[in-house]
């Protein structure tokens, strides 16, 4: 009796394994009811905005997992939002999790750190004939640059970018000058002092 049972027990397990294996994939795979169909989520240095378009069949939430990310849903377009320069060197990451019924999706947003470079800015003196002089920089934020005297003027070259002009009016009065010029970007900031000798010389009680 032993001898019988086991050869009708091993080929009703092939049998199985047979029927496992011919199962129609499609009866084996549930549809997914939350597809991210497009993201766009790099945010540069400075803040900025993305989107992230689904595709569901329920209603969908999204969560950011930082604050300096924050996020919006409407219908199935999530608003991507970075209201807040990143100051550091280093990129900044935040998951945004995207829920509709029982599915999650997950889009990771990318906010550029810091880039910058040059601005090596050394006090100096000039003549009573002025100059124009040039720096170089590279930097992917806004860069700013005041002097503190209207004989001192500041701005970029329209034709390279990347380079800061300065130029240094001629001096036509009493007294030796002087002249701040300042520069920001970001979290990085350098000045200097411009000194310039007058064209008549010092003369004792003048300013």
């Amino acid at each position: 009796m032993k001898k019988i049972v086991k050869p009708v027990f091993l080929v009703l397990s092939l049998l199985g394994l047979l029927a496992a294996c011919n199962k129609p994939e499609q009866e084996t795979t549930a549809k997914k009811a939350l597809k991210v169909l497009s993201s766009e989520v790099i945010i540069g240095v400075e803040g900025g905005e993305g989107s992230i378009l689904v595709e569901a069949d329920d209603a969908v939430t999204a969560t950011s997992e930082r604050s300096w990310c924050q996020v919006t849903v409407d219908g199935k377009s999530i608003k991507v939002s970075v209201p807040e320069p990143n100051k550091s060197r280093m990129s900044r990451y935040s998951r945004i999790i995207i829920k509709a019924g029982s599915d999650e999706s997950h889009v990771t947003v990318q906010q550029y750190g810091e880039v910058f470079k040059g601005l090596d800015m050394e006090d100096v003196s000039f003549g009573p004939e002025g100059a124009t002089f040039r720096y170089a920089y590279m930097a992917n934020m806004h860069v700013q640059v005041t002097s503190d005297q209207p004989w001192v003027h500041c701005e970029m070259d329209e034709e390279n970018e990347g380079v800061l002009v300065v130029t240094v009016d001629k001096h036509e009065g009493f007294g030796t000058r002087f002249a701040n010029v300042s520069f920001t970007a970001g979290s990085n900031s350098g000045s200097m002092k411009i000194t310039q000798e007058p064209t008549y010389g010092a003369v004792s009680g003048w300013t």
